[in-house]
């Protein structure tokens, strides 16, 4: 889950999202909702990839927050 911010703005689940939150699925238990969190550290981590000279990016948006509700 690169974004992060499953619960936010309208976003739907999806079917990692059930998955992880079947108890057990998951080896620590966890339940991958923030991971990466790209959607809250957007300005932090554009900031760190100037800083390493980096002149490109590529991001991805969830097909869930999109169409939230599969339609």
């Amino acid at each position: 889950q690169y974004e992060g911010a499953v619960k936010e703005d309208g976003r739907g689940r999806t079917v990692w999202d059930v998955f992880a939150h079947s108890f057990g699925k998951v080896i620590d238990f966890s339940n991958a909702d923030i991971a990466i969190d790209q959607y809250h550290r957007f300005h932090e981590d554009v900031q760190l990839m100037k800083d390493m000279g980096m002149d490109a990016y590529r991001f991805s948006i969830a097909w869930s927050r999109i169409f939230p509700s599969n339609k």
